[in-house]
């Protein structure tokens, strides 16, 4: 069988990575398989493995590029000569960038606990915050 070149290479890497995200948005992480992944993209389930070590570093890395957007999308909200405005503006992207689906949908909802520990307490609600921090 003949190599892929490194544009078709790169171009099943981002098949993929698409494809699993959304497979973890829909399912959740413990209920997708690297099978399930390759399978919808069409290749081994090889294919998958020679980009990622295993099923969780292909969630970190879904999770990463989904951090990545939102934080793009907060550095351009973030405009304005008070810091205040500014701090508002950005955060409000950046949650906004998560909150777009329903939590079922947010990649991060689904993640498994770092190292089998338990999931630390959701942070306070960065909206009633942030108002409150106008306020002031």
């Amino acid at each position: 069988m003949p190599r892929a070149t490194r544009a078709a290479a790169e171009r099943t890497r981002i098949s993929l990575l698409r494809t699993a995200a959304s497979l973890f948005a829909e399912r959740g992480f413990h209920a997708v398989s690297v099978g399930d992944v390759a399978g919808a993209v069409g290749v081994s389930r090889g294919a998958v493995y020679h980009n990622w070590a295993d099923k969780t570093a292909l969630f970190a890395e879904v999770v990463e590029h989904a951090h990545a957007d939102a934080a793009e999308r907060a550095a351009a909200a973030a405009d304005g000569d008070d810091p205040i405005d500014v701090l508002l503006a950005g955060a409000l992207a950046y949650v906004a960038a998560w909150a777009a689906d329903s939590p079922r949908r947010r990649p991060g909802g689904a993640a498994p606990p770092p190292g089998g520990a338990p999931r630390p307490p959701p942070p306070p609600r960065p909206l009633r915050l942030l108002r409150a921090a106008r306020a002031a």
